[in-house]
């Protein structure tokens, strides 16, 4: 009974020690850093490694002699520029009052390498704390924008001379930054400038490279820094990114792998300067208050892009990387093809002005030796070995690096492809450039923007002391350049001495005062052949141009019931408002928010009597020629004027109506100077007016009426000309000549011949002349909806040899031989004779038209519809909304269509032309691509008010949406809508989820036998979406 006794000893739960489990999982050092700071070997040959300079020695010209490529250490900060508060009075606290105590701040867990988020305030309670649980730091407060952006200052060699977001970023952008934080949306430009760094004692951050191999400038306020330094040498960065990738940085010091590592102390009041691509940790014994920046520049280019494509090796996150730091590299090779463009230019013009020198010293002229003096100013450029290897590095990466490609500035209106090439083109005439010159301090990017915007500040060559004056004009407006820059050379030779001989005066006589300004005055007053033009036709005006009146702009009537509607958001106003997303551009309120009664504003006022609405009773009119806005009553003559029905308070003025009367000319006059068109539609109208029929114009043949108008092929138009003949016989008109009326149809001619009576005893009845008006009135009522194309010109079966025989070969048998011909040589083909001009043209030689990367041109415009191909590509082309709509209308066998890279506006020109026929339609990586616009491209034609059952791409089989801003809503209407759809591409549409692509299984009317293939690479779909498509029995 003892045994099974029960025992009365108390129990106490098991506790379990976990912290030494976490730190594996977490991945705690497993090196000891404090062993590091005393080993010997990274002391060794410190000297060659870093250099100690003195500030004033640090500027633009010594950069370009001998490059940035080793670590610079300022002991003390003067004649470097910097601006920093005083160590004593400022702390930690200082910066929270600038900065503002709820600004939040990512901060940094040196023990888990985790990122937490604080406030300014929270981190200052933290950092003012005596017990520390654990080890946090700061390195990402940038503070640019507020209130210590004024008390810190970059030096002065970085931001005047090296940083390229000071140079070429867009002056807009920088001046509309308002955002304090560093929140990419709401970033303006790349704010990395100017950073906080505010370390407790024991922060350690690991190896790494600056985002996007950027340089760093760091200025110690408070503490000290233990700085260990690798070179950024092909093996090294080889190691550092096996070293990334392994996921083992806890286990092994970097430094104790390359075969270079060096280690660098410094205390308060240091500046140190960390070139590109260098691999650095930092350790902080004391509590520290650290300032510095980030900056790329033009003379390490080729190690900041190796260490961008680091970056995307070893997959850092967009968070982590460089803001805008493509579209920066754009700027820049904008900014160089534009300096080297301005300088080719020059050296031109110098060459033409010493040719010119003899003859300007002659002619003494102020305002000449201004222009002289203007052209004199620009400095030739010259390029660094650094620059022009780097631009060349910088030019291959980007042709083909798809991170370029796809962050491409929408402002820059040139294409990519064009700025790479003409940059190549223009560096090779910088090849050998003298690097004496190169070397000389002078910032290219300065002198452009001191060419526009003129300067008089003077810079010292430190080597030569020569003072190099900027090479800017003094500001003049745009008027006075024009005036004074007198062209040298074309005037100078031949137009100008014939002037002088006209004139009869000599060269001599021009050097006096009052010859000279009376000449000058003469030379800018002889009027041009286009000037001339314009005067005669401006005399012609009338009063509203004479006046210089402006049209007053009419207001709601706020009662009708446009004014009453609400915005659709399906027309292409609403489309285009930035509040629905689009650019802004066309500036209009909703089509269906037409004001049908607009009424004149409140504030005019008689141009007679100035008494407007508000003053006096009686109803202002507006005349609809010369906008003049009076009272009738005020008008002392009582002439006849014309009042308008459609618009309320518009008229005729009587004065106009006057002027119109003795305006008029014979119509003899006035068709020589009409176009063809024009002429025709006159002649037509005459024919048809109201006036007694002579002899002549009744005998006239139908044909003569009718053969200036389009074909017809209506049915109507055939009975009616029946019944014409009906009626003459019933008339018993004698047979005197026989009338031709040719009704053309779309497959063929028919001939009506209709008998016409003698002209003596034809009378006149009236119902002869009904139906003579029902045809003039369908003939002449609407203007054509689709293009009327010209019939197909005659095809010329034989080609006449230069010795008149007809070649052996016929236009089939030569169809065939072009067939083996490439576009280019079919091209010199077309300019061997007439026929072969139009055989060149067959639908088979020409089916696909590729002009991807070019700008469309009105001769490329005609020649594409010249061969009518079925599959046009424009992929980066970009055409304008015109443009496309124009193409469209006149391509009846069109059958695909790439305009990838292209953006919004030019897309809904499809909205507006029949493209029933398309089956292949390529919209990727186009700009501005939402479900709105995709949803009315593929939906049914409106036709105002309702909505017509055919769609605008009923036959529609591919459809490509690569990269498009696109959800779940255009996916779910295109499954839903488009029947005939076999292929369909919506890669890396980031929008588009499962619920998009499940509509293919809920929904009944989806074709699953059509369907063949769907693209999905980079969605976010799982894998149980396989199991959807196996349902298709078409799908792969």
């Amino acid at each position: 009974m003892d045994g099974f006794g029960r025992s009365l000893r108390a129990r106490e739960a098991k506790v379990y020690n976990d912290t030494k489990i976490d730190d594996v999982i977490e991945g705690k050092r497993q090196f000891c850093v404090e062993e590091k700071l005393v080993d010997k070997k990274f002391n060794e040959n410190l000297r060659d490694v870093i250099l100690e300079m003195d500030g004033q020695n640090f500027n633009l010209k010594y950069i370009q002699e001998n490059g940035f490529n080793m670590p610079i250490l300022f002991k003390r900060k003067d004649g470097l520029g910097l601006k920093m508060p005083d160590a004593n009075l400022f702390s930690v606290i200082d910066v929270k009052s600038y900065v503002g105590a709820r600004r939040v701040l990512d901060v940094f867990d040196c023990d888990t390498h985790e990122s937490i988020q604080m406030s300014v305030h929270q981190w200052v309670k933290y950092y003012m704390g005596v017990e520390r649980e654990k080890v946090f730091n700061v390195t990402s407060l940038e503070f640019s924008h507020t209130g210590l952006d004024r008390l810190v200052k970059c030096p002065d060699v970085v931001e005047n001379d090296l940083d390229w977001v000071q140079m070429v970023w867009p002056k807009h952008l920088l001046s509309e930054q308002k955002d304090t934080t560093n929140i990419i949306e709401n970033m303006k430009y790349p704010k990395v400038r100017k950073y906080c760094l505010m370390s407790v004692a024991g922060c350690y951050t690991d190896f790494h490279i600056d985002f996007g191999g950027t340089s760093v400038w760091y200025h110690i306020l408070k503490g000290a820094k233990v700085f260990w330094l690798i070179p950024p040498t092909d093996e090294n960065l080889k190691y550092y990114e096996y070293w990334v990738l392994s996921g083992r940085q806890q286990d092994m010091f970097l430094g104790d792998i390359v075969n270079q590592c060096h280690r660098v102390h410094l205390i308060e009041g240091d500046t140190f300067m960390i070139p590109t691509g260098w691999i650095h940790s930092v350790y902080t014994p004391v509590d520290s208050l650290v300032f510095g920046g980030n900056f790329i520049h033009s003379y390490n280019i080729s190690l900041q892009l190796k260490a961008a494509k680091i970056e995307e090796t070893t997959h850092v996150p967009r968070k982590l990387c460089f803001p805008f730091f493509a579209e920066l590299h754009w700027y820049v090779i904008k900014a160089y093809v534009d300096i080297l463009e301005r300088d080719l230019d020059e050296r031109r013009i110098l060459e033409f002005e010493a040719e010119d020198e003899g003859f300007l010293k002659a002619v003494k002229d102020d305002a000449l030796e201004d222009a002289i003096k203007v052209k004199q100013k620009w400095a030739n450029v010259y390029l660094t070995n650094y620059e022009l290897s780097g631009l060349k590095d910088l030019c291959n990466t980007f042709r083909t690096w798809n991170l370029a490609k796809f962050n491409f500035p929408t402002d820059l209106k040139e294409d990519g492809m064009y700025l790479i090439d003409r940059l190549e083109e223009l560096l090779q005439h910088h090849e050998d450039d003298d690097q004496f010159l190169a070397c000389q301090g002078v910032n290219i990017f300065k002198q452009l923007n001191d060419h526009v915007n003129p300067s008089e500040q003077k810079t010292e060559s430190p080597q030569n002391n020569i003072s190099v004056e900027n090479m800017t004009p003094k500001k003049t407006t745009p008027k006075k350049i024009l005036t004074e820059e007198i062209p040298l050379k074309p005037i100078f030779n031949e137009k100008f001495n014939k002037y002088l001989q006209k004139k009869k005066i000599s060269l001599e006589g021009i050097t006096k005062p009052s010859t000279r300004s009376k000449l000058k005055a003469e030379i800018l007053s002889v009027p041009s052949k286009n000037k001339r033009k314009a005067r005669i036709e401006s005399e012609k005006l009338s009063a509203h141009a004479k006046k210089n009146k402006t049209v007053v702009r009419r207001v709601r009537c706020r009662s009708c019931d446009g004014c009453l509607q609400k915005n659709c958001d399906k027309c292409r106003y609403c489309l285009d408002m930035i509040k629905n997303g689009g650019p802004g551009l066309l500036k209009q309120s909703c089509a269906r928010r037409f004001c049908q009664n607009p009424k004149l504003p409140a504030y005019v006022e008689c141009y007679i009597c100035h008494n407007g609405h508000k003053e006096d009773e009686r109803i202002l009119m507006e005349c609809s020629i010369c906008s003049e806005i009076v009272h009738p009553e005020c008008l002392k003559k009582s002439s006849p004027c014309k009042m308008s029905k459609k618009v309320n308070n518009c008229w005729e003025c009587p004065k106009c109506c006057t002027d119109k009367k003795a305006e008029k000319f014979s119509p003899q006059k006035a068709r020589g100077h009409m176009s063809d068109f024009k002429r025709k539609q006159m002649v037509f109208k005459q024919d048809l007016s109201n006036e007694p029929r002579t002899e002549e114009h009744r005998h006239q043949p139908i044909k003569s009426l009718i053969s200036n108008t389009k074909p017809l092929s209506n049915k109507q138009m055939i009975n009616k000309v029946q019944n014409l003949k009906e009626i003459l016989n019933k008339s018993k008109l004698c047979v005197d000549k026989k009338i031709v009326v040719d009704i053309k149809g779309k497959n063929g001619h028919s001939k009506e011949m209709i008998s016409k009576g003698n002209k003596n005893k034809a009378p006149k009845h009236k119902s002869f002349d009904k139906v003579t008006e029902n045809i003039r009135s369908t003939l002449t009522t609407h203007a054509p909806i689709m293009v009327v194309r010209p019939g197909p010109f005659t095809q010329l079966e034989t080609c006449i040899m230069s010795d008149g025989e007809k070649h052996p070969l016929d236009r089939k048998l030569w169809v065939q031989v072009f067939v083996y011909l490439n576009k280019n040589d079919i091209s010199s083909c077309m300019l061997v004779s007439k026929a072969w001009n139009q055989w060149c043209l067959d639908n088979c030689l020409w089916s696909e038209i590729d002009i991807s990367n070019r700008n469309l041109s009105i001769s490329m415009l005609c020649g594409i519809v010249r061969r009518q191909p079925s599959l046009l590509k424009l992929s980066s082309t970009n055409p304008t909304a015109k443009q496309l709509e124009w193409l469209l209308k006149r391509l009846p066998r069109l059958e695909g269509l790439n305009l990838s890279l292209s953006t919004a506006p030019t897309i809904s020109a499809i909205m507006r032309v029949d493209c029933s026929q398309l089956k292949y339609l390529n919209l990727s990586w186009s700009s501005a691509i939402y479900d709105k616009l995709m949803i009315q491209l593929l939906g049914p034609i409106k036709l105002y008010p309702v909505y017509c059952v055919e769609r605008r791409l009923p036959r529609l089989s591919e459809l490509i949406l690569t990269g498009c801003d696109i959800s779940d809503e255009t996916t779910t209407y295109i499954f839903s809508n488009l029947k005939n759809l076999r292929r369909l591409d919506i890669s890396y549409c980031s929008r588009v989820t499962v619920v998009g692509v499940e509509v293919l299984i809920r929904n009944e009317h989806v074709s699953k036998d059509v369907l063949q293939e769907v693209l999905c690479e980079g969605c976010s779909f799982s894998e149980n979406l396989v199991s959807f498509f196996r349902r298709f029995p078409q799908l792969p």
